[in-house]
């Protein structure tokens, strides 16, 4: 089936116009050689009746008058009739009066009328003078000779029907060529343009029939792709000029800002501290106020550069051993300030023995930060974050951050994954922010060859799943 499937055109239709000719011939033989059996059978049949009516009337008076001489002589003349083999003469009481031929007395003759028993054809027919019954004239012949005209017919046929095939598979080949030479110049041409990505060349119409409609269609779609192709050349260009420059902007305007920004934290933290000298406490309020400000501008900052980094491909992995356990303990000390000033409780939770992976550290110390800091913004006062560290399933090494949190409906889980994305609430605009964490996060994870996924839905908190391949853990390092 699969060879048949793997075909070309041209040789598939050879061989159906081969078989369709070779079917039709051997049907047409079969018919002819029964009809002309059946045929030849009836006239057997009928000359059979006619002799038998003319032997009848002439040896109607040699059974009359007991005359088996003469009788004989009578069945003798059907030595000029080939058609008839045997014949007998029976008398009234079904004794045999005359015969001519070796007639085999095994035979079931028919009481009155024809019967063909095997391959013999048997006459029976009554002989009467009046109502008086004289006897019984009986005549048969063989089929051996219809059965060899019949053979004589199928050798004909089968040397009929090789000559049949022959011009078949000329006239194949040459209908074959006619109408596969198109298709198989399209199917080339396709070839070349899937292989080559070639969309300027095209195929040739050669007729006016469907495939030379199929060709044109086929003409038209490639260039439809090609006009598509270049437009899609054309945007990506532009795309890619336009990121290049938003990527030089971002660089620039860092630098262009960082430097005033630096000297309004340094001033701002002077200001509130009172290092110059005692300041009214308003005045010391503004001044922690342009403090924090400042940073959180800083921060944002630094989030555009690192998207912007993680868009162009530009950002680099400084991969080193680091020791997870004393990352989540600096991470939640770090945030621990946040959690108290929301009474939110923090717990951190580390599975068996400490363990290393090589990582980034930076990196992987933004993503623990940006999930966590995101946990304790979203958990409302009196709830509860917990940062846990173990092996997963394969050997991955999987770091959870899970709150009791508001969480976030299902249909919102993969967009807020994505740049500037927000959760659609009320707690979204109360807390603010750029929408950049976890975007940012999830391209860290991405570029350690691991994966950030969320799981969460309204109303039943947020887990934050980290997961890092089993080839990123360096070895597990008994805690000491």
């Amino acid at each position: 089936m699969r060879g048949s499937a793997a075909a070309s055109i041209r040789s598939k239709l050879v061989w159906m116009t081969m078989a369709i000719s070779l079917v039709a011939v051997l049907v047409v033989t079969l018919f002819s050689a029964w009809f002309g059996y059946q045929s030849r059978r009836e006239a057997l049949q009928q000359e059979l009746t006619a002799v038998a009516g003319i032997l009848a009337a002439n040896v109607e008076a040699p059974l009359l008058f007991g005359d088996r001489r003469a009788a004989r002589e009578t069945l003798s003349a059907l030595s000029s009739r080939p058609v008839v083999t045997y014949a007998r003469l029976l008398d009234d009481g079904g004794e045999v009066f005359a015969s001519h031929g070796s007639v085999d007395p095994g035979l079931a003759w028919p009481a009155e009328g024809i019967r063909v028993a095997g391959e013999h054809a048997l006459l029976s027919k009554r002989i009467e003078r009046g109502q008086r019954f004289l006897g019984t004239l009986q005549l048969g012949t063989t089929l051996s000779g219809l059965e060899a005209a019949v053979r004589e017919t199928l050798v004909i046929s089968a040397a009929v029907m090789a000559a049949a095939a022959v011009v078949a598979w000329l006239l194949a080949r040459l209908l074959g060529q006619a109408i596969s030479r198109p298709i198989e110049h399209l199917a080339a041409t396709m070839q070349a343009v899937s292989r080559n990505r070639d969309f300027g060349r095209r195929a040739v119409r050669g007729s006016d029939d469907e495939v030379g409609t199929l060709i044109d269609g086929f003409n038209e779609m490639i260039g439809t792709i090609e006009r598509y192709n270049r437009e899609l050349a054309d945007a990506r260009d532009r795309a890619e000029r336009a990121n290049r420059s938003k990527t030089r902007f971002l660089a620039t305007m860092s630098h262009e800002l960082r430097t005033p920004l630096n000297a309004i934290i340094g001033f701002s933290e002077i200001i509130s501290r009172s290092v110059l000298g005692e300041l009214p406490e308003r005045y010391r309020s503004y001044g922690s106020d342009i403090h924090r400000s400042a940073q959180y501008l800083m921060n944002l900052i630094d989030d555009l550069l690192d998207m912007s980094r993680l868009d162009s491909g530009g950002y680099s992995i400084n991969e080193e051993d680091v020791a997870v356990a004393g990352l989540l303990a600096e991470c939640a000390a770090m945030v621990q300030p946040q959690a108290q000033a929301k009474r939110v409780s923090l717990a951190t939770q580390v599975d068996g023995a400490e363990v290393v992976l090589r990582a980034d550290d930076r990196g992987l110390r933004q993503v623990v930060l940006n999930l966590v800091g995101n946990a304790i913004k979203f958990t409302p006062s009196g709830g509860h974050v917990e940062i846990t560290g173990g092996f997963g399933a394969d050997g991955r090494y999987v770091i959870v951050v899970a709150d009791d949190g508001p969480g976030i409906p299902r249909e919102d889980l993969e967009r807020v994954l994505e740049p500037f994305e927000q959760v659609r609430s009320h707690l979204s605009r109360e807390h603010g922010g750029t929408g950049l964490g976890l975007a940012i996060s999830r391209a860290i994870v991405q570029a350690h060859g691991g994966r950030l996924v969320l799981e969460s839905d309204r109303g039943s908190g947020t887990t934050a799943r980290v997961e890092f391949p089993a080839d990123r853990v360096v070895v597990p390092v008994p805690a000491a």
